[in-house]
């Protein structure tokens, strides 16, 4: 079968319960650093690790969530916004799931490689998004955003301040050349964003003054 036909017969697998494997199927495309993704390929891998991720019992979603991690990490994405897309919000659940069941000895190491992935991912965003006042490019940043608030205890000040500047710089762009309803949208996640990164500076501030 071609790598086209695997990545559909893993879908299809997970859709009927075999998703360890759906992953073992095309774990070899995925494990290969130097292979980018396409756009479908990344939505069907985020596709199944999420829905991994939830189905788990609480004993195995740290387990599952590591290693949604181990594979989301490192890969090459097509420079398309769809997989910029997939490929956010698959991390996103990674993290945000292994939020509540990480040990306050993993939290840093947990926090470090969230930032490194999403480092990346803004250096793809560089070369698929051209203007700064997209409003998915700001939806990738406020959920960078929302990670930082839930990794307060750990979360650096870089981190918050790389959301902030993007708002920013979406803000100076103004609403050229977007509808209305978008720019709205644009001001809302940009108030939201640095709601979100002073919030995360005062309750962090508050944890270490106990």
């Amino acid at each position: 079968m071609s790598r086209t036909d695997d990545f559909d017969k893993a879908r299809s697998l997970h859709d009927a319960g075999g998703s360890a494997e759906a992953l073992e199927l095309i774990r070899k495309y995925v494990e290969d650093k130097e292979t980018e993704l396409s756009v479908r390929e990344v939505e069907t891998l985020c596709y199944i690790l999420t829905e991994k991720m939830t189905s788990a019992s609480f004993e195995s979603k740290k387990e599952a969530c590591y290693e949604a991690i181990d594979l989301l990490e490192g890969i090459s994405i097509a420079k398309e916004p769809r997989a910029a897309v997939a490929y956010s919000d698959g991390i996103y659940d990674c993290f945000s799931k292994i939020n509540r069941s990480a040990r306050e000895e993993e939290r840093e190491n947990v926090w470090c490689r969230a930032k490194e992935m999403y480092l990346e991912l803004f250096k793809t965003l560089r070369k698929t998004y051209k203007e700064k006042n997209n409003l998915e490019r700001l939806e990738i940043y406020l959920g960078f955003a929302k990670l930082g608030k839930s990794y307060l205890d750990v979360v650096d000040e870089d981190s918050l301040n790389i959301c902030e500047e993007a708002a920013q710089e979406a803000k100076f762009c103004g609403p050229t050349g977007l509808a209305k309803e978008d720019w709205n949208e644009i001001k809302r996640q940009v108030e939201q964003i640095n709601k979100l990164c002073n919030g995360a500076r005062e309750e962090r501030k508050l944890l270490e003054d106990q």
